[in-house]
Order: C-alpha cells, then sequence, then structure tokens
C-alpha cells in the first residue's frame, strides 16, 4: 500500500507556481529574444516624459523673465524659436518611440504570446480539451496576453511616475510642505481602492467565466439549422429562450458589479484631486498673503 502511494504522489503531475518577480523576468526575456531594440524606445521616454512638461510649465515664466528685462524684440524671438525648436524636437522623438512600441506590442509579441497558447492548447492530453476548468484558463490565458506583452511598458510608467514624484514632489515640497502631504494621502487611498476592485475583480473572475461558457453554447447552437426540427418537434423554443435570458440576466449582473466598483473608484479618484486641487489653492493663498 505505501508503495503504491508513493508511485501515485510520483506519478501526480503538480503544477509549478511562479512567484511575480519570475512572471516578470519571463516576460521580458521573451521581448528581448523576438525584439532587442523593443527597449531602446524606452531609454529617451523616461526623461522627456518627466522634463517636457516641467520646459512647458516653465516656458511663461522665461518670456516674462524676458519682458522684464526688457530685451530686444529679437532676442525674444530668436529665445521662442529655439524653445519651440527644442519642444517639437521632444515631442517627435516621444512619438517616434511610442509608434515602435506600440507596434511591436500590438501586432508582434501580441502575435507570439497567441501562438503560444494555441501551441499548448493543441498539444496538451486530449482529456483535457473537455475539460471546461481548461478551457476557462486557456480563455483566460488570451485574456491576459496583453499584460503579459505590456508589462515592460508598465515598468516603464512605473519609472517615469518616480522620477516625477522625485522631480516635482522636490518642487512642490519646497514650495508647500502640506501640499505635498496631501498629495501623498490621497495617492494612497487611491492605491487602495484600486487594488480592492482589481482583486474583487481577479477573485470572482472563475464565476462569471461559466456563464460565458454557457451562453456562448446557447449562442453556437441558435444558427444550426439541424438542430431545428428536434427544437420544434420537442417544442424546445420557449425553454431556450428562457434560458438564454437567465444566463443573459445573470451575466448581465457581474457586469453591473464590476463596473459599480469601477465607478466607485472614479468618484474616489475624482473626489480626491478636487479635494486636493482646493486645499492645494488655499495654500498658494495664503502662502501668497
Amino acid at each position: 500500500m505505501v508503495e503504491q502511494k508513493e508511485k501515485k504522489v510520483k506519478n501526480k503531475k503538480e503544477r509549478q507556481k511562479y512567484n511575480i518577480f519570475q512572471n516578470i523576468g519571463y516576460a521580458l526575456g521573451n521581448i528581448w529574444r523576438w525584439d532587442k531594440f523593443y527597449y531602446l524606445a524606452f531609454v529617451p521616454q523616461i526623461p522627456i516624459s518627466v522634463f517636457l512638461p516641467l520646459a512647458v510649465i516653465y516656458f511663461p515664466k522665461v518670456l516674462i523673465n524676458l519682458i522684464e528685462q526688457k530685451s530686444n524684440d529679437m532676442t525674444i524671438l530668436i529665445t521662442i524659436g529655439i524653445y519651440c525648436l527644442i519642444l517639437m524636437g521632444a515631442g517627435l522623438v516621444n512619438l517616434f518611440c511610442d509608434t515602435h512600441i506600440n507596434s511591436t506590442t500590438r501586432l508582434f509579441a501580441s502575435g507570439h504570446y497567441q501562438g503560444l497558447i494555441d501551441i499548448k492548447d493543441k498539444t496538451m492530453d486530449y482529456e483535457n480539451t473537455e475539460n471546461p476548468k481548461i478551457d476557462d484558463m486557456c480563455g483566460h490565458a488570451y485574456d491576459v496576453s496583453w499584460s503579459a506583452v505590456r508589462i515592460a511598458q508598465d515598468l516603464n510608467g512605473l519609472l517615469i511616475n518616480l522620477l516625477g514624484i522625485f522631480t516635482y514632489g522636490s518642487i512642490i515640497g519646497a514650495l508647500n510642505p502640506l501640499i505635498l502631504l496631501l498629495l501623498i494621502i490621497s495617492s494612497i487611498i487611491n492605491y487602495l481602492v484600486m487594488t480592492h476592485v482589481n482583486r474583487y475583480t481577479d477573485k470572482n473572475r472563475d464565476k462569471w467565466k461559466r456563464l460565458d461558457r454557457k451562453n456562448e453554447y446557447l449562442y453556437d447552437i441558435s444558427p444550426q439549422y439541424e438542430r431545428a426540427k428536434d427544437i420544434k418537434l420537442y417544442n424546445m423554443r420557449v425553454w431556450l429562450l428562457e434560458l438564454t435570458k437567465l444566463y443573459q440576466d445573470l451575466r448581465m449582473k457581474w457586469h453591473i458589479k464590476i463596473y459599480n466598483k469601477n465607478l466607485t473608484s472614479g468618484i474616489v479618484d475624482g473626489g480626491l484631486r478636487i479635494y486636493t486641487r482646493r486645499r492645494c489653492v488655499c495654500c498658494a493663498y495664503f502662502d501668497a498673503s
């Protein structure tokens, strides 16, 4: 008995679990093998995304300083021309990088991931192809394949946000530390709300996947003329319509639940933005006074 149990344990295939860092490394490694120039497009984006808005904000101050210094018209025109050329050049570089990243992400890398999913689907054991859980996992893999492709963009956005927080936070903190504290608190609250929404969605995803599978089956049999005889013979039309409406209503309830969660998150984010903006204006007014 003991030997038989040991054989069963050995023969049993355990699914290997990966942590988030291993998944990120796997996704980044795939993109590196498929397109080695992909990551070079992110290098100019980091400083441009942070300092280009700062340069735009600083531009009126440059003009006001030139006017206050009573500079001649030629100096003002040359300064405006140089400033515009710099901004246009940075904008063109950013546009070129965005175009390369999006074209590679949508047309190249996503096709590779979908091809890998197809190969996995065709080479697995036949008994797994009839398992509803396997079908749900395959469909979920297709749905989140874009997330695996966009991991580099998300990490690039994280670096940009961190550099932006350090840069603009230093400026805001020098003007008024209270404004910086309000921004940090509002960001933390918004992060907690968004995390709750995402966890709720991931936790309940399998519940509406089953409904999607049933709805797809009902949609598939509706145009099949070879079934029309049986449907009419056994008077199944009313039953099929009621069944379709039932599963559509159940699926719509999940749509409404997720929509309300996202709506609540948007309301909280908008409220925090309005409150923070008013407090910033109030603090700036008292500082000026």
